[in-house]
């Protein structure tokens, strides 16, 4: 007997930027600046107008995330391999799934959700101008004050496609990611960029393909408390059913910060964008 195939699953890695604080005890504000003073020109003896700072903050909500998971006494005995410590091994992976599936689909989440739910798509074209499209959106977050590390986010086939799509001219030309790098931006490739929840709740593959940018600081995770994963073969509840029970049990939160900044009043995060990519026009389309 060979060694089990496990499931596939892509794209699982986090963004660069990100934290991920563990241990947190109770619920944390993030307080917020919200306006700025200016300073006057006036004369020698003439008395200035007092201008006031203005506050507000977010308040961490965190959310119970667990999972259980029974394996019959009897498979565990019969199993070829260490049974037990594959169930464990799939608790981990579907811990990396859950963040994988909030920090990049535009899924319209419940409790916790990333900076892609909230935001309305733009779009981008598919052409040898994309590089430059991205950096321009870049550059508008960056005119809000949010010049810190970004991240884009693309599926692997997007990325196969950019690795293949050239802008510049003659011996100046390049790809779109060359060295590990998306136009100098750290990227993240993963089939979740383009998912969402259909009309049932289920998680499904939406039609079109999208890029994401953000500056992931700004969506920081906590997870608070204990992380408490037992195995129980012995209790009662169990042992009658000669079964045993892996349970995985925490609390998460996913925290998005920049939709207050700068007196922001529109709800929506300001330090991510995402887009859905459209082909170029053929050349007939364009009387070419």
């Amino acid at each position: 007997i060979q060694d089990i195939i496990d499931t596939k699953e892509n794209g699982l890695g986090r963004p660069a930027g990100q934290s991920f604080i563990t241990g947190v005890e109770g619920d944390e504000l993030y307080p917020y600046s919200i306006n700025d003073v200016e300073m006057e020109e006036v004369g020698e003896i003439e008395a200035i107008n007092d201008q006031a700072l203005e506050f507000t903050n977010i308040k961490v909500v965190s959310h119970r995330v667990s999972l259980s998971v029974a394996v019959s006494n009897k498979a565990i005995d019969n199993a070829a391999f260490d049974l037990v410590a594959f169930v464990l091994f799939k608790v981990q992976k579907a811990w990396a799934i859950y963040f994988a599936k909030k920090n990049y689909s535009h899924a319209a989440w419940t409790g916790n959700k990333g900076a892609f739910s909230d935001v309305t798509p733009g779009t981008l074209t598919l052409d040898n101008t994309i590089g430059a499209q991205i950096d321009i959106e870049f550059a508008k977050i960056a005119e809000l004050g949010f010049e810190d590390l970004g991240c884009v986010v693309i599926s692997p086939v997007m990325e196969a496609k950019l690795k293949h799509t050239f802008e510049g001219n003659g011996n100046a030309a390049h790809p779109i990611i060359e060295n590990g790098l998306l136009c100098g931006h750290p990227y993240v490739a993963t089939k979740h960029v383009n998912y969402t929840l259909n009309g049932e709740g289920k998680y499904v593959k939406d039609t079109d393909e999208y890029i994401g940018i953000g500056l992931f600081q700004y969506l920081p995770i906590q997870q608070h408390g204990e992380v408490r994963q037992t195995v129980d073969a012995t209790s009662a509840a169990v042992a009658k059913q000669n079964k045993t029970v892996i349970v995985f049990s925490t609390e998460v939160s996913i925290t998005e910060l920049s939709s207050k900044v700068n007196g922001n009043k529109s709800g929506k995060p300001q330090a991510f964008a995402l887009f859905k990519v459209t082909e170029p026009a053929s050349s007939n389309e364009i009387g070419g």
